[in-house]
Protein backbone atom coordinates (compact mmCIF):
# COMPACT_ATOMS: atom_id res chain seq x y z
CA UNK A 1 0.00 0.00 0.00
CA UNK A 2 2.85 2.43 0.71
CA UNK A 3 4.18 1.83 -2.81
CA UNK A 4 0.70 2.40 -4.19
CA UNK A 5 0.53 5.75 -2.41
CA UNK A 6 3.84 6.73 -4.00
CA UNK A 7 2.35 5.95 -7.42
CA UNK A 8 -1.02 7.57 -6.67
CA UNK A 9 -0.24 10.98 -8.30
CA UNK A 10 0.74 9.25 -11.56
CA UNK A 11 -2.87 8.08 -11.99
CA UNK A 12 -3.72 11.62 -13.08
CA UNK A 13 -1.52 11.09 -16.17
CA UNK A 14 -3.66 8.18 -17.35
CA UNK A 15 -4.45 8.38 -21.08
CA UNK A 16 -7.66 6.42 -21.58
CA UNK A 17 -8.79 4.94 -24.86
CA UNK A 18 -12.52 5.04 -25.52
CA UNK A 19 -13.34 1.82 -27.34
CA UNK A 20 -16.33 2.18 -29.72
CA UNK A 21 -16.01 5.96 -29.39
CA UNK A 22 -18.26 6.40 -32.43
CA UNK A 23 -21.15 5.12 -30.31
CA UNK A 24 -20.65 7.89 -27.74
CA UNK A 25 -23.14 10.70 -28.29
CA UNK A 26 -23.20 13.90 -26.17
CA UNK A 27 -26.29 14.27 -24.01
CA UNK A 28 -27.88 17.04 -21.96
CA UNK A 29 -27.83 15.01 -18.72
CA UNK A 30 -25.49 12.41 -17.23
CA UNK A 31 -26.05 9.69 -14.64
CA UNK A 32 -23.15 7.68 -13.22
CA UNK A 33 -24.06 4.34 -11.69
CA UNK A 34 -21.57 2.81 -9.28
CA UNK A 35 -21.03 1.49 -5.79
CA UNK A 36 -18.37 2.03 -3.12
CA UNK A 37 -15.04 3.32 -4.40
CA UNK A 38 -16.19 3.08 -8.01
CA UNK A 39 -18.48 6.11 -7.75
CA UNK A 40 -16.27 8.35 -5.56
CA UNK A 41 -14.62 10.09 -8.53
CA UNK A 42 -17.99 10.94 -10.06
CA UNK A 43 -19.14 12.49 -6.78
CA UNK A 44 -15.91 14.51 -6.57
CA UNK A 45 -16.28 15.67 -10.19
CA UNK A 46 -19.90 16.67 -9.66
CA UNK A 47 -18.96 18.97 -6.76
CA UNK A 48 -15.61 20.21 -8.09
CA UNK A 49 -16.90 21.10 -11.55
CA UNK A 50 -20.36 22.04 -10.23
CA UNK A 51 -22.03 19.84 -12.84
CA UNK A 52 -25.69 20.31 -12.05
CA UNK A 53 -26.62 18.05 -14.98
CA UNK A 54 -24.71 15.12 -13.41
CA UNK A 55 -26.16 12.78 -10.81
CA UNK A 56 -24.69 9.73 -9.08
CA UNK A 57 -26.82 6.62 -8.56
CA UNK A 58 -25.81 3.86 -6.14
CA UNK A 59 -28.53 1.22 -6.24
CA UNK A 60 -29.99 -1.56 -8.37
CA UNK A 61 -31.42 -0.68 -11.77
CA UNK A 62 -31.97 2.89 -12.92
CA UNK A 63 -33.20 5.99 -11.10
CA UNK A 64 -36.86 6.93 -11.57
CA UNK A 65 -36.89 9.47 -14.37
CA UNK A 66 -39.27 11.02 -16.86
CA UNK A 67 -39.10 9.07 -20.13
CA UNK A 68 -38.14 12.16 -22.11
CA UNK A 69 -35.29 12.96 -19.71
CA UNK A 70 -34.01 9.39 -20.02
CA UNK A 71 -33.62 9.84 -23.76
CA UNK A 72 -31.55 12.99 -23.13
CA UNK A 73 -29.26 11.25 -20.63
CA UNK A 74 -25.92 9.49 -20.94
CA UNK A 75 -25.71 6.65 -18.42
CA UNK A 76 -22.21 5.66 -17.33
CA UNK A 77 -21.76 2.36 -15.49
CA UNK A 78 -18.57 2.25 -13.39
CA UNK A 79 -17.48 -1.00 -11.79
CA UNK A 80 -13.82 -1.29 -10.81
CA UNK A 81 -14.01 -5.07 -10.59
CA UNK A 82 -16.53 -5.40 -13.39
CA UNK A 83 -18.70 -7.70 -11.30
CA UNK A 84 -20.61 -5.35 -8.98
CA UNK A 85 -24.16 -6.69 -8.99
CA UNK A 86 -25.90 -3.34 -8.51
CA UNK A 87 -23.95 -1.74 -11.36
CA UNK A 88 -24.54 -4.73 -13.62
CA UNK A 89 -28.28 -4.30 -12.95
CA UNK A 90 -27.90 -0.57 -13.81
CA UNK A 91 -26.20 -1.41 -17.13
CA UNK A 92 -28.53 -4.25 -18.05
CA UNK A 93 -31.63 -2.12 -17.52
CA UNK A 94 -30.17 0.71 -19.61
CA UNK A 95 -29.51 -1.80 -22.41
CA UNK A 96 -33.04 -3.24 -22.16
CA UNK A 97 -34.48 0.27 -22.47
CA UNK A 98 -32.16 1.10 -25.38
CA UNK A 99 -30.63 4.08 -23.56
CA UNK A 100 -27.24 5.68 -24.18
CA UNK A 101 -24.75 3.80 -22.02
CA UNK A 102 -20.97 3.87 -21.52
CA UNK A 103 -18.85 1.67 -19.26
CA UNK A 104 -15.69 2.18 -17.19
CA UNK A 105 -14.10 -0.94 -15.69
CA UNK A 106 -11.01 -3.12 -15.30
CA UNK A 107 -12.81 -6.12 -16.81
CA UNK A 108 -15.20 -8.78 -15.55
CA UNK A 109 -18.82 -9.29 -16.52
CA UNK A 110 -19.51 -5.66 -17.34
CA UNK A 111 -16.63 -5.56 -19.86
CA UNK A 112 -18.14 -8.58 -21.61
CA UNK A 113 -21.51 -6.82 -21.56
CA UNK A 114 -19.97 -3.73 -23.19
CA UNK A 115 -18.24 -5.80 -25.86
CA UNK A 116 -21.35 -7.85 -26.63
CA UNK A 117 -23.51 -4.72 -27.05
CA UNK A 118 -20.88 -2.58 -28.83
CA UNK A 119 -20.98 0.05 -26.08
CA UNK A 120 -18.38 2.79 -25.68
CA UNK A 121 -16.10 1.74 -22.82
CA UNK A 122 -12.78 2.45 -21.13
CA UNK A 123 -10.56 -0.21 -19.57
CA UNK A 124 -8.77 0.96 -16.42
CA UNK A 125 -5.12 0.00 -15.88
CA UNK A 126 -4.62 -3.50 -14.51
CA UNK A 127 -2.72 -2.79 -11.30
CA UNK A 128 -3.14 -3.36 -7.57
CA UNK A 129 -4.97 -0.14 -6.67
CA UNK A 130 -8.24 -0.87 -4.81
CA UNK A 131 -11.31 1.09 -5.98
CA UNK A 132 -11.03 3.81 -3.29
CA UNK A 133 -7.43 4.45 -4.39
CA UNK A 134 -8.23 4.34 -8.12
CA UNK A 135 -9.97 7.71 -8.04
CA UNK A 136 -7.37 9.30 -10.31
CA UNK A 137 -7.78 6.73 -13.06
CA UNK A 138 -11.56 6.80 -12.80
CA UNK A 139 -11.71 10.62 -12.75
CA UNK A 140 -9.66 10.84 -15.96
CA UNK A 141 -11.87 8.20 -17.56
CA UNK A 142 -15.05 10.09 -16.60
CA UNK A 143 -13.67 13.36 -17.97
CA UNK A 144 -12.81 11.51 -21.21
CA UNK A 145 -16.33 10.09 -21.52
CA UNK A 146 -17.79 13.54 -20.86
CA UNK A 147 -15.44 15.15 -23.41
CA UNK A 148 -13.87 17.44 -20.78
CA UNK A 149 -10.36 17.33 -22.24
CA UNK A 150 -9.28 20.57 -20.56
CA UNK A 151 -9.74 18.92 -17.16
CA UNK A 152 -7.56 15.99 -18.23
CA UNK A 153 -4.78 18.42 -19.19
CA UNK A 154 -5.09 20.16 -15.80
CA UNK A 155 -4.87 16.84 -13.95
CA UNK A 156 -1.53 16.06 -15.61
CA UNK A 157 -0.10 19.30 -14.20
CA UNK A 158 -1.56 18.58 -10.77
CA UNK A 159 0.06 15.13 -10.85
CA UNK A 160 3.52 16.71 -10.90
CA UNK A 161 2.69 19.01 -8.00
CA UNK A 162 1.33 16.15 -5.89
CA UNK A 163 4.47 14.10 -6.49
CA UNK A 164 6.67 17.06 -5.58
CA UNK A 165 4.83 17.59 -2.30
CA UNK A 166 4.48 13.89 -1.44
CA UNK A 167 6.83 13.93 1.56
CA UNK A 168 5.20 17.00 3.10
CA UNK A 169 1.77 15.43 2.55
CA UNK A 170 2.90 12.20 4.20
CA UNK A 171 4.23 14.07 7.23
CA UNK A 172 1.02 16.06 7.66
CA UNK A 173 -1.07 12.91 7.24
CA UNK A 174 0.92 11.07 9.92
CA UNK A 175 0.52 13.99 12.33
CA UNK A 176 -3.26 14.01 11.83
CA UNK A 177 -3.50 10.23 12.17
CA UNK A 178 -1.62 10.26 15.48
CA UNK A 179 -3.91 12.96 16.82
CA UNK A 180 -7.03 11.09 15.65
CA UNK A 181 -6.06 7.73 17.15
CA UNK A 182 -8.62 6.37 19.59
CA UNK A 183 -11.36 8.76 18.49
CA UNK A 184 -14.37 8.38 16.19
CA UNK A 185 -13.96 10.75 13.22
CA UNK A 186 -16.66 13.25 12.30
CA UNK A 187 -16.05 15.06 9.01
CA UNK A 188 -18.02 18.26 8.47
CA UNK A 189 -17.95 20.46 5.35
CA UNK A 190 -20.12 22.84 3.40
CA UNK A 191 -22.81 21.25 1.24
CA UNK A 192 -20.79 22.36 -1.79
CA UNK A 193 -17.88 20.15 -0.70
CA UNK A 194 -19.76 17.18 0.74
CA UNK A 195 -18.01 14.76 -1.61
CA UNK A 196 -14.67 15.57 0.06
CA UNK A 197 -15.99 14.76 3.51
CA UNK A 198 -17.60 11.60 2.18
CA UNK A 199 -14.37 10.57 0.45
CA UNK A 200 -12.50 10.88 3.74
CA UNK A 201 -15.20 8.88 5.52
CA UNK A 202 -14.91 6.04 2.99
CA UNK A 203 -11.10 6.02 3.20
CA UNK A 204 -11.29 5.81 6.99
CA UNK A 205 -13.87 3.00 6.81
CA UNK A 206 -12.08 0.83 4.25
CA UNK A 207 -8.40 1.61 4.77
CA UNK A 208 -8.19 2.28 8.52
CA UNK A 209 -11.14 0.00 9.45
CA UNK A 210 -12.53 2.93 11.42
CA UNK A 211 -16.18 3.95 11.85
CA UNK A 212 -16.50 7.51 10.55
CA UNK A 213 -19.34 9.90 9.78
CA UNK A 214 -19.78 12.85 7.41
CA UNK A 215 -22.30 15.69 7.43
CA UNK A 216 -22.74 19.20 6.04
CA UNK A 217 -23.32 22.79 7.12
CA UNK A 218 -25.75 24.39 7.64
CA UNK A 219 -28.05 21.34 7.89
CA UNK A 220 -26.19 19.61 10.73
CA UNK A 221 -26.75 22.65 12.97
CA UNK A 222 -30.49 22.01 12.71
CA UNK A 223 -30.34 18.42 13.99
CA UNK A 224 -27.04 16.58 14.59
CA UNK A 225 -25.70 19.28 16.88
CA UNK A 226 -28.45 18.50 19.36
CA UNK A 227 -26.93 15.05 19.88
CA UNK A 228 -24.12 16.68 21.84
CA UNK A 229 -26.32 18.38 24.43
CA UNK A 230 -24.93 16.52 27.45
CA UNK A 231 -21.60 17.56 28.98
CA UNK A 232 -18.81 15.28 27.74
CA UNK A 233 -20.99 13.81 24.99
CA UNK A 234 -18.45 14.72 22.29
CA UNK A 235 -15.47 13.18 24.11
CA UNK A 236 -15.32 10.02 21.92
CA UNK A 237 -15.13 12.09 18.72
CA UNK A 238 -12.53 13.78 16.54
CA UNK A 239 -14.10 16.61 14.55
CA UNK A 240 -12.46 17.54 11.26
CA UNK A 241 -13.93 20.61 9.59
CA UNK A 242 -13.16 21.24 5.92
CA UNK A 243 -13.05 24.94 5.09
CA UNK A 244 -13.01 26.41 1.59
CA UNK A 245 -12.36 30.08 0.83
CA UNK A 246 -15.43 29.90 -1.45
CA UNK A 247 -17.73 28.84 1.39
CA UNK A 248 -20.51 31.24 2.39
CA UNK A 249 -19.34 33.52 5.25
CA UNK A 250 -22.21 32.30 7.44
CA UNK A 251 -21.15 28.70 6.83
CA UNK A 252 -17.62 29.50 8.05
CA UNK A 253 -19.12 31.24 11.07
CA UNK A 254 -21.13 28.06 11.75
CA UNK A 255 -17.94 25.99 11.46
CA UNK A 256 -16.22 28.15 14.06
CA UNK A 257 -19.10 28.01 16.51
CA UNK A 258 -19.67 24.27 16.04
CA UNK A 259 -15.97 23.59 16.69
CA UNK A 260 -16.16 25.69 19.85
CA UNK A 261 -19.26 23.89 21.15
CA UNK A 262 -17.97 20.38 20.44
CA UNK A 263 -14.57 21.19 21.97
CA UNK A 264 -16.39 22.33 25.12
CA UNK A 265 -18.24 18.99 25.07
CA UNK A 266 -14.94 17.10 24.94
CA UNK A 267 -14.16 16.59 21.24
CA UNK A 268 -10.75 17.00 19.66
CA UNK A 269 -11.00 19.34 16.66
CA UNK A 270 -9.07 19.97 13.47
CA UNK A 271 -9.62 22.55 10.74
CA UNK A 272 -8.38 21.73 7.24
CA UNK A 273 -8.37 24.64 4.81
CA UNK A 274 -8.45 23.61 1.18
CA UNK A 275 -5.41 24.89 -0.69
CA UNK A 276 -4.52 25.08 -4.37
CA UNK A 277 -4.41 27.36 -7.36
CA UNK A 278 -7.91 26.41 -8.51
CA UNK A 279 -10.80 24.24 -7.45
CA UNK A 280 -9.53 21.11 -9.21
CA UNK A 281 -6.16 21.38 -7.50
CA UNK A 282 -7.82 21.94 -4.11
CA UNK A 283 -9.79 18.74 -4.52
CA UNK A 284 -6.86 16.55 -5.49
CA UNK A 285 -4.60 17.98 -2.80
CA UNK A 286 -7.26 16.96 -0.29
CA UNK A 287 -7.80 13.52 -1.82
CA UNK A 288 -4.06 12.79 -1.70
CA UNK A 289 -3.85 13.96 1.92
CA UNK A 290 -6.83 11.78 2.79
CA UNK A 291 -5.36 8.68 1.17
CA UNK A 292 -2.10 9.16 3.07
CA UNK A 293 -3.80 9.90 6.37
CA UNK A 294 -6.04 6.85 6.21
CA UNK A 295 -3.02 4.64 5.50
CA UNK A 296 -1.08 6.22 8.38
CA UNK A 297 -3.99 5.53 10.72
CA UNK A 298 -4.14 1.92 9.52
CA UNK A 299 -0.46 1.53 10.41
CA UNK A 300 -1.03 3.00 13.87
CA UNK A 301 -4.02 0.74 14.44
CA UNK A 302 -2.07 -2.27 13.06
CA UNK A 303 -4.76 -3.26 10.58
CA UNK A 304 -4.35 -4.38 6.98
CA UNK A 305 -5.10 -1.30 4.84
CA UNK A 306 -5.71 -3.36 1.70
CA UNK A 307 -8.13 -5.91 3.12
CA UNK A 308 -11.90 -5.47 3.12
CA UNK A 309 -12.53 -8.91 4.60
CA UNK A 310 -15.81 -8.05 6.32
CA UNK A 311 -17.27 -6.65 3.09
CA UNK A 312 -16.19 -9.75 1.16
CA UNK A 313 -17.69 -11.98 3.87
CA UNK A 314 -20.95 -10.02 3.61
CA UNK A 315 -21.03 -10.44 -0.18
CA UNK A 316 -20.53 -14.21 0.08
CA UNK A 317 -23.31 -14.57 2.64
CA UNK A 318 -25.56 -12.36 0.48
CA UNK A 319 -25.15 -14.78 -2.42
Amino acid sequence: MDKLLEKFPSQLKFEPEIINIGKLAPKKFMVVGGMGGSHLSASLIKDESRLHNLSVFSDYGLPKMDEDIKRQTLFVAISHSGNTEETLAFAEEAIRENLSLAVITKGGKIKKLAEKNNLPFIILPDDDFPPRLSTGYIAVAIFAIFGMTEKIAELKKISEKLAGEAKNTENEATRIAKDMTGKIPLVYSSLDNYSLGYYWKIALNETAKEPAFANVFPELNHNELSGFTENGSAKPYFLTTIEDSEDHPQVIKRMNLTEKILAEKGAKTLRIKLSGGNRLEKYWNFVFLTANMSFALAEIRKVDPASTALIEKFKKELD
